[in-house]
């Protein structure tokens, strides 16, 4: 755990990747607990009122007031576990970056598909959501699986269409990228040329989140 405290305060979204995922397969340690409530109580207090979202940020470099795909995984249940107010900042977070990074379009369905590379930038709502931009790319077989699984826990006409997508993209994962239990081609930001086939850690975590699932050895609703 005290490798990821020092992001605590780091300047990024990706805080909840970090830092809810780092600690909500810990169970029930008293540490980890302390650590998320920490990490959520700091998001909640530099969450944009304005923009309505917790920034990209500058703990990485480029402009700061971007809103991105992969700064959504773990930022909505972390901040959601900073008490009343960090729900109704979670809910924001989660509305302002949908209404920002996908297209009007698109619509969840058995043909429902984004646009090619990822989730795009729709028409921005006047106002403060001018200050920002959207970043598109995200290697989206990370995130894919366990959200399908998430989904297809919930009751409804579409929850054995999730559960069997969120197959399909492990099979295909497994069958042509998966060597020497490394998962590899990852592409994290194909518009500026950075990893564009490389092995990336949330890529190697998230196969192994959908294995455990899938084995019993853990359950996507509580992480």
């Amino acid at each position: 755990m005290h490798r990821t405290a020092g992001w605590v305060d780091a300047d990024t979204s990706t805080r909840g990747l970090i830092l809810w995922y780092g600690t909500a397969l810990a169970g029930a340690d008293t540490g980890a607990r302390e650590l998320r409530t920490r990490a959520a109580v700091a998001c909640l207090a530099a969450m944009d009122t304005e923009l309505g979202l917790l920034p990209w940020g500058s703990a990485f470099g480029g402009p700061r007031l971007l809103a991105r795909v992969d700064g959504l995984p773990g930022t909505v249940p972390l901040l959601a576990a900073a008490g009343l107010r960090g729900e109704a900042a979670a809910a924001a977070h989660l509305h302002r970056h949908l209404t920002l990074c996908l297209p009007h379009s698109y619509r969840p369905g058995p043909t429902g598909r984004r646009r090619a590379g990822g989730l795009a930038r729709s028409r921005r709502p006047a106002g403060a959501a001018d200050r920002l931009g959207c970043c598109s790319r995200w290697p989206t077989y990370c995130t894919g699986p366990p959200s399908l699984l998430k989904l297809a826990r919930l009751p409804g006409p579409g929850a054995a269409r999730y559960a069997h997508r969120a197959a399909e993209i492990l099979q295909c994962l497994v069958d042509a990228h998966l060597v020497g239990g490394r998962l590899l081609d990852g592409c994290y930001d194909a518009d500026k040329g950075i990893a564009v086939r490389h092995e990336l850690v949330w890529g190697d975590f998230f196969l192994a989140l959908r294995l455990a699932e899938l084995t019993g050895l853990a359950d996507v609703r509580t992480i």
